[in-house]
């Protein structure tokens, strides 16, 4: 078997196939060893006619150098295809059609532009700014916040584990999702989402006393 290189260009599909080109395979290299010692070189296992590629070490290769040529050609055209049809969705590289990233990263990066895409959508539908008027609340009279990176969605049907759960079949998940924003943008097309906007300081006093009743109410039952 030293005598030779081979390449595996297919898979077999069961035990009596590889048998078989195992014994294919035996009586090339043994073929090839009695044309190596009279000095002829072995033919190509592809066309049968030309004689195989010398290897720069030991023995020689499968293929002829046309048939090399034309299966480099053939790759180099799949791959021209692929970088035509197929590219990364982040840095362009060609991509298998079963996967829209080149790696995990570029997945990653993916997700974060498509989460803050969402996030601004369903800020700029919910008005941009802090909605609490409560006089009762950390600040005086209505609330000024409006800066995005202190804003956060408030359920006033406290339903935020569900909408947060729920896929796009009407399934719910058994855990939370990383990217929340897009799932908040699809709630918005129900007319009762009951979803505002708050700071994260009203947020937190907002939920502080609503788990402070929740727990009276219990108590006192």
């Amino acid at each position: 078997m030293s005598f030779i290189q081979y390449r595996r260009t297919h898979r077999l599909c069961s035990d009596p196939c590889r048998r078989v080109e195992k014994s294919r395979r035996l009586l090339h290299v043994s073929a090839a060893a009695r044309l190596m010692n009279i000095g002829m070189a072995p033919l190509c296992t592809r066309c049968g006619r030309r004689p195989a590629r010398p290897h720069f070490a030991v023995g020689y290769f499968r293929h002829c150098v046309g048939c090399n040529e034309k299966s480099v050609e053939k790759d180099r055209r799949r791959r021209r295809r692929l970088t035509i049809q197929y590219k990364c969705l982040i840095c362009g590289i060609a991509v298998a059609s079963t996967t829209r990233y080149c790696s995990p990263t570029c997945r990653r990066a993916h997700l974060r532009q498509l989460n803050s895409k969402a996030k601004a959508d369903v800020l700029h539908a919910l008005g941009g700014r802090c909605a609490c008027q409560d006089a009762n609340c950390w600040h005086v009279g209505p609330c000024t916040a409006h800066d995005h990176d202190v804003l956060t969605v408030d359920h006033t049907n406290r339903d935020g584990w569900e909408v947060r759960r729920r896929r796009q079949d009407g399934t719910i998940r058994r855990r939370n999702v990383t990217y929340r924003w897009p799932r908040y943008r699809r709630a918005l097309t129900s007319p009762d989402h009951g979803m505002q906007l708050l700071c994260y300081n009203c947020h937190h006093v907002n939920h502080n006393r609503f788990q402070r009743a929740h727990l009276m109410e219990t108590s006192a039952a």
